[in-house]
């Protein structure tokens, strides 16, 4: 009972790492389709990689090579057996990876610093893809050690060799049923603790690899046609359009003002500055010089409309130099 608790806990923590992979390559495809939109050679062949890497994944754990129909219209003939050829498939596509998503960020038309965000975070996915395909190869390379399971096998068989001699004599022919019922249940909890061990063969009970890799590149395509049928459209550079009627324009200074002709796009030159300071009288900005006796006038002050207590004769004086 007890290996077979370990054993399950094995099988679980495997079908953990095998969801975690499939949710980072959705996470990665949703990434790829905004960072490459710009640029559909470098989309598709992050995404021709991102359904490569569970086909790789399921080679490795079980020792195969690999067939090239299983990534038919995905890879070219070329680029499978070269795959198939790497002694680490999955480190082999996450390389290959990497080295497309460096491509589409260089040629990526989005702010720097936008791009690499972007680059930051599809970063990320694969180092969670190798994560997960780590805690796989863990799990397929290392079962549980030799001496705990053979200990537990032969302390099995001693039971069930020691067994019917001890009940015979108190059960009679009642024993042989007894025994075949108590070994059935023992040894069928031996078989699925060793059947769920390393759950990556083609076995009934062991993880259906396949399918996963099929839901992949579902997934895949899925957001592919999504993302090419709403894709949102470019946007225009901004335009800045000044309307002028007709009537106004310098160019038809004798149009009416009911003149209908369509709106004009005319471009206009800032207004240039006026300085006041400069301005004369004159319309065409020369001083002349005041005429031969020119005087200012000077208003003629009755001495009552002073304040009371000011000094009249001052005034006076003024008013005769004035007037001679």
């Amino acid at each position: 009972g007890f290996r077979l608790q370990r054993c399950a806990t094995r099988f679980y923590d495997s079908r953990a790492a095998s969801g975690k992979l499939i949710e980072m390559c959705r996470t990665m495809t949703s990434e790829v389709l905004v960072l490459s939109s710009h640029d559909p050679t470098a989309r598709d062949l992050l995404l021709q990689w991102i359904v490569a890497f569970p086909v790789a994944v399921k080679n490795f754990l079980r020792k195969e090579v690999g067939s090239a129909a299983e990534l038919e219209g995905v890879l070219s003939t070329h680029e499978c057996e070269v795959l198939f050829s790497a002694p680490h498939q999955p480190l082999f596509v996450l390389d290959t990876l990497r080295r497309h998503l460096m491509y589409a960020t260089t040629s990526s038309p989005m702010e720097p610093h936008l791009a690499a965000v972007n680059f930051q975070g599809i970063s990320t996915s694969i180092n969670i893809l190798n994560s997960s395909m780590g805690a796989m190869e863990r799990i397929g390379n290392t079962p549980l050690p030799f001496i705990y399971t053979s200990h537990l096998r032969l302390c099995l068989m001693m039971y069930l060799l020691l067994l019917p001699p001890i009940v015979g004599d108190d059960w009679g022919w009642l024993a042989i049923p007894a025994v075949m019922v108590v070994s059935w249940l023992l040894l069928g909890v031996e078989g699925a603790a060793t059947d769920c061990e390393r759950p990556f063969s083609r076995r009934p009970n062991h993880l259906p690899l396949e399918r996963y890799c099929m839901t992949v590149a579902d997934n895949v395509l899925q957001s592919l046609v999504m993302a090419d049928e709403c894709s949102p459209p470019q946007p225009q550079p901004p335009t800045t359009t000044v309307r002028v009627s007709a009537k106004n324009d310098p160019k038809h200074p004798m149009q009416p003002a009911e003149d209908s002709r369509p709106m004009a796009r005319r471009t206009f030159s800032p207004t240039p500055r006026i300085d006041m300071r400069k301005r004369s009288a004159d319309p065409e900005g020369q001083r002349q010089s005041p005429p031969p006796g020119f005087r200012i006038p000077v208003p003629q002050i009755e001495p009552g409309t002073w304040l009371a207590g000011s000094d009249t004769s001052s005034v006076r004086r003024a008013s005769k130099t004035s007037d001679t």
